[in-house]
């Protein structure tokens, strides 16, 4: 006892820093049900709705057009999660293939073309969203969307590759 009355400051401060901790706790506590975890339901909802809006205020979309535009949007990226997916799957087998010895180049040729054929599919599915999205715009819109398409069928895949390259 004579040492918490000889350091009366060593007790203050250990009164302090564990009142201070309490609030800290309780302030991320609080702050972590206010936000939504990323990828979560509920932040996934408000994306779509800040990502619809940008679109509609971009296309002039009414009520109808953005619930159609919604059900495009959707399919499409379920489309496009699994040409993604398979081509992830793809490229690890080509590693396989690679770190393999003897190489085999018959099946290590099959799978670049598997990998190709997966990207000319996405292609063909950005193609049929585009479709899909100028068949509920009217002529207005379908300018505005054929101007921010050309931005999407122009870009290349590869420039960031090539700008950290350079």
């Amino acid at each position: 006892m004579t040492y918490f009355q000889n350091n009366k400051w060593a007790y203050w401060t250990i009164a302090i820093l564990v009142v201070l901790n309490l609030f800290t706790i309780g302030m991320l506590l609080m702050q972590k049900e206010r936000m939504p975890m990323r990828g979560s339901n509920e932040h996934s909802e408000r994306h779509d709705k800040r990502e619809g809006d940008k679109r509609t205020n971009h296309l002039g979309l009414n009520d109808d057009q953005m619930k159609q535009f919604k059900g495009f949007k959707m399919a499409h990226r379920e489309k496009v999660k699994t040409f993604l997916g398979a081509i992830k799957e793809t490229k690890t087998r080509k590693l396989e293939v690679l770190t393999t010895t003897p190489l085999n180049q018959m099946l290590l040729d099959s799978l670049d073309q598997v990998i190709g054929n997966v990207h000319v599919q996405m292609e063909v599915a950005l193609n049929q969203h585009y479709k899909d999205l100028s068949a509920i715009c009217n002529d207005e819109q379908k300018e505005k969307l054929k101007e921010r398409f050309k931005k999407v069928f122009q870009r290349d895949h590869n420039s960031k590759r090539r700008k950290r390259e350079r």
